[in-house]
C-alpha cells in the first residue's frame, strides 16, 4: 500500500516495507523478522534505508 506525500510522489507505507523486508529475509534465511532479534525497523523505515539493505542489516547483527 501507498499513500501521497507532499510532492505527489508515492510513498511505501511501514507495513508495506516490513513485508518486503520479510520477503527478503525470508529468501535469505528462511526466517521472517519475528524470528530474528529485535531491530530498529520503523527507525530504518523513517530515515529511508530499503527493504533489502533493512533485511542484510538484520542480519549481520543476529550473527553476533
Amino acid at each position: 500500500m501507498t499513500t501521497q506525500t507532499k510532492s505527489n510522489r508515492p510513498r511505501t507505507t511501514f507495513d508495506a516495507w516490513m513485508k518486503l523486508v520479510d520477503q527478503n529475509l525470508i529468501t535469505r534465511t528462511g526466517l521472517d523478522s519475528s524470528c530474528l532479534a529485535d531491530q530498529p525497523y520503523r527507525d530504518w523505515f523513517e530515515t529511508g534505508v530499503n527493504p533489502k539493505s533493512a533485511a542484510s542489516k538484520a542480519i549481520r547483527y543476529n550473527q553476533d
